[in-house]
């Protein structure tokens, strides 16, 4: 290499490395971004006022399964099912 080349070189990689810390402030779009997200939703883990979502799943479940359950308890009492016949003259034992 000549003293022409090397000398190139080394401007170049000066100028390079002087502009390459100016270069990482164009890039202030995706901070940006990002604030602009976290101002839409500052608490993005809360599915409800007071719940996160996982907590409302749990929510639901028991809800869905107490239901299911009082449904069938219903559906005994509306039938009879809960209960011994009556009409036998014999006592039926439980």
């Amino acid at each position: 290499m000549t003293a022409r080349t090397t000398r190139r070189c080394l401007v170049g990689l000066t100028l390079a490395a002087a502009w390459l810390p100016m270069a990482g402030c164009v890039w202030g779009d995706a901070s940006e971004n990002a604030a602009r997200w976290i101002r839409l939703r500052p608490a993005p883990e809360m599915y409800t006022l007071s719940l996160r979502k996982t907590d409302y799943k749990n929510d639901y479940a028991i809800l869905w399964n107490e239901d299911v359950r009082m449904m069938r308890e219903d559906f005994q009492r509306f039938w009879y099912l809960d209960r011994q016949s009556r009409l036998s003259l014999y006592p039926v034992p439980r």
